[in-house]
């Protein structure tokens, strides 16, 4: 199966992108892949499946302008990490480019 590294803020059910990238990471998680996500926070549920690893990045004072460049960094650290192994970096642009 194919190693993905998906980088959000959040990967929770409390609506908008938040539960759409929930649900995405789930779906790599159930067809079998190793997901890596990068990220803020991310939903137990999430965090029970097998192959899923947290990459937790920190948000100072509970902002996310306080943390996107760190989560910037990370996802690009672990989307390099991921890519050499053949596996596949998923980003927003906003969160983090690939190199």
């Amino acid at each position: 199966m194919t190693p993905y590294a998906v980088v959000t803020g959040d990967f929770v059910r409390t609506g908008g992108m938040d539960i759409a990238n929930f649900h995405l990471a789930r779906h790599l998680a159930a067809a079998g892949n190793e997901v890596h996500l990068i990220a803020h926070r991310v939903d137990p549920e999430l965090l029970s499946m097998p192959g899923v690893t947290w990459h937790r990045v920190a948000k100072p004072l509970n902002s996310y302008l306080l943390g996107a460049g760190a989560l910037a960094r990370s996802g690009q650290r672990w989307g390099t990490v991921i890519a050499e192994r053949g596996g596949r970096l998923i980003a927003n642009g906003g969160n983090c480019t690939s190199r």
